[in-house]
């Protein structure tokens, strides 16, 4: 029995496993610009962490893509602003961070259940009495306002960051930091699987203490 539970575990574990490192999203950098958080660059100094964007090099013009068909869950982080303008994140049509009223550190999560292809989401940015956009697919480097975007090392996330241009073409891209996660979603077998292995574990904790 206490074989049987182990196997079962790990065969839990592994399947978690390999699921989490599915390349769920991603961009095609082909042809697109090699872009590099200048060193001058005014991340947030506040924010823990910032500073680790300064010198990283990520891809302009760039879309964010959902690499393979849901379901898969996506999780969206607000990390960090440097911006007068007011700007705002939405996702399926649904406003989610706003740098007026969202702390830093706010996550919105959810499973996409779409298909390949580009994820559904904008910035928006109000300032100067005007209100402008950029769309994701339609997001240009040449054009005001625009986002670069960046791997997040070490996890299956990118960083995407706003440059409003409130201040002018400063080619700073730190408006609105928002990070994308994408992980698996367990499998209601593989749900199935775990719950048998844990009662089974459980049972034979029982037994265990029955004896003593």
């Amino acid at each position: 029995m206490k074989t049987t539970i182990k196997g079962l575990i790990l065969a839990v574990g592994t399947t978690l496993t390999m699921g989490a490192h599915a390349s769920y999203i991603g961009i095609d950098t082909t042809g697109l610009p090699v872009v590099e958080v200048p060193a001058f660059n005014n991340y947030a100094a506040d924010v823990p962490g910032a500073e680790l964007f300064v010198g990283q090099t990520g891809f302009g013009s760039a879309t964010v893509e959902a690499f393979q068909d849901g379901p898969f869950r996506l999780t969206f982080t607000y990390l960090f602003t440097e911006a007068a303008f007011e700007n705002s994140f939405w996702y399926q049509g649904t406003e989610l961070f706003n740098t007026s009223s969202s702390a830093y550190g706010d996550s919105y999560s959810t499973v996409y259940t779409g298909t390949a292809g580009a994820l559904d989401f904008f910035f928006q940015s109000f300032g100067g009495g005007a209100t402008t956009t950029v769309v994701n697919g339609a997001n240009d480097d040449n054009v005001a306002p625009n986002f670069h975007t960046f791997w997040d090392v070490g996890s299956n996330s990118l960083i995407i960051a706003l440059d409003d241009h409130g201040a002018g073409p400063d080619d700073n891209h730190d408006d609105m930091i928002i990070k994308i996660t994408a992980s698996a979603v367990p499998e209601p077998g593989t749900m199935a699987l775990l719950g048998l292995g844990l009662a089974g574990l459980g049972a034979s904790m029982r037994r265990r203490r029955n004896v003593a």
